[in-house]
């Protein structure tokens, strides 16, 4: 993919922006495979800024599971931005009391601070 273009993709700050871009782009006829990845790449970094701005859950220092998890809800919320949509309920079932619960031995909770619990906390 052409520098420029991804230079003009990272500088996106809204998915109303990015739609509309993805939009030009395959009107064009310049929606590639490259293309497809690099806005999916900039709406799920626009999806975790949101999860952020909607839950308050600190994101960062996360386990590796935990990771794979905010950026597989990440690239949900951008798919559903993109589609002009909102997860409401994606976000309220993140930001829940109790969400980050584990049943069984004793459970485990999120600690006050809003950072997901460690993996060695919730007795794994």
């Amino acid at each position: 993919m052409d520098e420029r273009l991804a230079r003009i993709i990272r500088n996106i700050s809204t998915f109303e922006d990015l739609g509309q871009f993805e939009k030009n782009a395959e009107q064009r006829g310049a929606l590639d495979a490259d293309l497809r990845d690099a806005i999916r790449s900039r709406s799920a970094e626009l999806g975790r800024t949101l999860i952020t701005q909607r839950t308050g859950l600190d994101l960062s220092e996360l386990s590796p599971a935990e990771e794979k998890i905010v950026q597989a809800v990440s690239e949900y919320v951008g798919v559903m931005k993109r589609e002009g949509k909102d997860a409401t309920r994606t976000f309220l079932q993140l930001k829940k009391p109790g969400a980050h619960r584990r049943s069984g031995n004793g459970g485990c909770q999120a600690e006050a601070d809003t950072r997901l619990p460690d993996a060695g906390e919730c007795g794994s």
